[in-house]
């Protein structure tokens, strides 16, 4: 199963924000920064329940390299890049 992105940042805050936190204490909230070329990523924005997500979704093939990783005051920001 493949999660869902969104192309709104303040959405994806927001959203970590309001479900990010599971209760555990060694938990610890991530925003994922993907630079894609769009071969592995799909707008699924017309399916969605929400379209106002700007919702896609990525192939099981999809690769994605590191590029950046840093602390931010509430999350990590860890930043992505499509290789393909």
């Amino acid at each position: 199963f493949m999660p869902s992105f969104t192309d709104s940042p303040l959405r994806a805050i927001r959203y970590i924000n309001d479900y990010g936190d599971v209760g555990f204490d060694s938990s610890v909230r991530v925003f994922f920064v993907i630079n894609t070329n769009g071969n592995s990523f799909v707008d699924i924005s017309s399916l969605s329940k929400y379209p106002e997500e700007n919702e896609y979704k990525c192939t099981d093939l999809v690769a994605l390299k590191v590029v950046s990783i840093e602390r931010m005051p509430s999350y990590w920001q860890i930043t992505l890049e499509e290789v393909k």
